[in-house]
């Protein structure tokens, strides 16, 4: 207890002049005696675990944090009900027994050295213990963790990123595993961090750093957000940033956390409770809400962070409540899938124009030079040009009424310059050019623009395309050969199992099959069967479930399934020129000849 005997003060709570205040342990603010008399048990007191004198306010919070524990059932890595309601009423539960294998069978998949790097600095050196968290959630895990806190939460992010590589990890995803694992168990926690990042968020939400364009999920969010906020809360014409300024520098922290840390533990349960049952939508109701409630700070011009770390010490769930139940009328799903749409396009038109700083990002994450990726440019704005040109459908007769809310002036001006149909490349478009390019994928080819078309819009921009052409054309044969490991991993668990094998071994031997119907020859019926043979050999080695480290290191040791492979993705590196000679072959051929193609040639029986 610390007491003041000399200086003369107000007290905190009831503005009475004392002679002796007191300091509550919680709040550290000054109280007289009559005030701070409340005496509570304290797990996260800096001199320790204790029983301490706290002000009436704070000795309410106790009390309410001690029932919030005991009403919920709260355990460490244990399932509770409201955990269980989380996954059920979001589609989790459904989905993970819908899923083959549990956490243990993604332990055990090989890590990048990338992630395990920076998994391992966020958890084990103390960026997720309960001290870096807001007072609340800190006491709580104090009376809750056990000594295995640390390795918990490194075994589900491990487990997560191991099966969704492609996202891989990013920061923000430990805090949410913490969050979690207040609620559920291990295997639970998995899934319903693998269910929010893979069915819930926006598809790039947080990955998109590998293939240079980090967090763009986000930021179609935080831009949505900004033309939210432009129509509903007039106090943003006051604001000391723009409202795309304001939204990203004031929704990185609550979008990228969903929320943990940021508000109270009563708001932060409340909009939890949201994101279960309406989804996605539920962050941009959630984010616009908190700002509304700060609008008179927002009026003065303080600065988003200002606003935020104001917010860390208020309990605004009253509020809260009752001003998200009134902005739901207002952000509905449709309106909401409109501006994504717009804000989408937007991002996507940036990469067309490629200034130098994102040109630079390409070069990066890609194996062109600065030269090759202009003449890709030039290349995909003729495609961009041509499909302007071809006969479009005829307009929906229905008139439908135009919006009401924009995204932001400057931003919604360049989304009106250009529609979506002429942003990117479609998936019709795609196949053709994958069956000029690399004949023997094109089996795969709508599942291989699934993987490139991050943002899930319906067409590869021109980042997408870049990066796709990238490997297709320059990368190497782990790189191809991943890439039609994945295309056939119909469920995305990073396992291929059986039946998706035999597909594989299918489609390996159909330019064979073809071949020897038309013009029968031993050595070719010999090679086809050597292939069956290596197929099934590599299949029941690996129990009919295999990794893709296992499946390359048995590809590579066998000369019979090396060769076959080889040809089938294209190992050979193409130059640019047959690249674009590729894309001219598939650009200006509409739909309707679809049928005059003749049949890939096969590189192995060198055959129509």
């Amino acid at each position: 207890m610390e007491v003041i005997e000399e200086e003369k003060g107000k007290c905190f709570n009831c503005q009475s002049e004392n002679d002796n205040q007191i300091a509550c342990k919680i709040c550290k603010e000054w109280f007289c005696h009559q005030c701070a008399s409340n005496k509570a048990l304290l797990y996260s007191c800096e001199e320790g675990k204790g029983e301490y004198e706290v002000c009436t306010g704070c000795h309410s919070l106790i009390v309410s944090l001690e029932d919030f524990i005991e009403r919920e059932g709260i355990k460490w890595c244990q399932m509770t009900k409201r955990g269980e309601s989380w996954m059920k009423s979001s589609g989790a539960w459904s989905f993970m027994e819908n899923q083959p294998g549990d956490i243990n069978t993604y332990l055990i998949l090989p890590l990048s050295t990338d992630d395990e790097e920076i998994i391992t600095k966020d958890v084990t050196t103390g960026r997720s213990d309960p001290e870096v968290f807001n007072w609340e959630i800190h006491e709580l895990l104090l009376r809750i963790i056990g000594g295995t806190y640390r390795e918990d939460i490194y075994k589900v992010l491990k487990a997560y990123t191991s099966r969704n590589p492609q996202v891989g990890y990013c920061q923000g995803m430990n805090y949410i595993c913490m969050w979690l694992l207040v609620f559920l168990d291990h295997n639970s926690a998995f899934w319903m961090l693998s269910y929010l990042i893979e069915k819930w968020l926006l598809p790039d939400f947080y990955n998109g750093a590998k293939r240079g364009n980090s967090l763009n999920g986000f930021f179609i969010e935080s831009t949505v957000i900004a033309g939210l906020l432009d129509h509903l809360i007039p106090g943003m014409k006051s604001s000391c940033l723009t409202s795309h300024e304001f939204s990203d520098f004031f929704s990185m922290q609550p979008l990228i956390q969903m929320f943990v840390n940021t508000v109270d533990l009563e708001s932060l349960v409340f909009l939890w409770d949201r994101l279960a049952s309406e989804g996605s939508i539920a962050l941009i109701r959630g984010v616009v809400s908190i700002v509304s409630i700060f609008e008179r700070n927002v009026k003065k011009g303080e600065h988003p962070l200002k606003i935020l770390q104001q917010m860390a010490g208020q309990r605004i769930a009253p509020q809260l409540s009752l001003i998200y139940d009134d902005l739901m009328k207002e952000i509905t799903e449709v309106r909401v899938r409109r501006l994504r749409g717009g804000a989408r396009d937007y991002r996507a038109k940036q990469w067309q124009k490629s200034e130098r700083i994102l040109e630079k990002k390409l070069e990066n994450c890609s194996n062109f030079s600065k030269e090759e990726i202009d003449i890709l440019k030039s290349e995909f704005t003729k495609m961009i040009e041509q499909k302007r040109k071809e006969p479009k459908e005829k307009p929906n007769v229905n008139i439908r009424r135009r919006g009401t809310v924009f995204l932001p002036d400057s931003i919604q001006q360049e989304v009106e310059k250009y529609g979506g149909g002429d942003i990117g490349l479609a998936k019709p478009e795609f196949v053709r050019l994958v069956q000029n390019l690399v004949p023997g994928l094109a089996e795969s080819a709508e599942s291989l623009f699934d993987q490139f078309d991050e943002d899930r819009s319906g067409y590869l921009d021109f980042r997408e395309f870049t990066i796709c052409i990238s490997v297709l054309s320059k990368g190497t044969f782990s790189d191809k050969l991943k890439l039609c490991f994945d295309s056939y991993d119909s469920n995305h668990t990073g396992i291929l199992h059986e039946l998706e094998l035999n597909l594989l071994t299918q489609n390996l031997l159909s330019p064979y099959i073809e071949a020897l119907g038309e013009c029968y020859d031993p050595l070719l019926k010999q090679k086809a069967e050597q292939i069956y043979t290596q197929m099934k050999a590599l299949i029941s080695s690996t129990n009919g479930s295999v990794v893709f480290s296992e499946f390359y290191n048995k590809v590579i040791a066998d000369p019979v399934l090396y060769a076959c492979l080889s040809d089938h993705v294209g190992a050979k590196e193409q130059d640019l020129n047959h690249v674009t000679s590729a894309i001219s072959r598939s650009t200006f051929i509409s739909p309707l000849d679809e049928e005059k193609f003749g049949k890939s040639s096969c590189n192995s029986c060198s055959l129509m």
